[in-house]
């Protein structure tokens, strides 16, 4: 089976973005699939520079599936903060404002 149609960096506002087009398969996958749609990502994509803050991309991912799985691309963006999966669903998947950081 396969998720990932294809996928990019591309730069856009100052920043970049992990472009991915899915599959027929990958966009009726349900949220208990994603294990298996993230492994594939990591398997042929995770070699980028640009491949980090792995939990908030798949918290995106997540979201991506839940809102908005008939987008011709999906987004995630290593660049935003990783606020939980409540909070990346409820700003859209596209979260900007970290959380505060503990007093030590």
């Amino acid at each position: 089976m396969k998720y990932v149609e294809g996928a990019q960096w591309i730069y856009r506002d100052y920043e970049w973005s992990f472009s991915i087009t899915p599959t027929p398969c990958a966009r009726r996958t349900p949220p208990e699939g994603t294990p298996y749609l993230w492994d594939e990502l990591t398997r042929d994509y995770s070699n980028s520079r640009y491949w980090n803050n792995t939990h908030g991309m798949r918290h995106q991912l997540i979201c991506h599936l839940a809102i908005a799985r008939d987008k011709p691309q999906w987004n995630l963006e290593p660049w935003r903060p990783d606020v939980g999966y409540e909070k990346t669903l409820a700003a859209g998947c596209n979260h900007v404002i970290p959380l505060p950081e503990k007093a030590p």
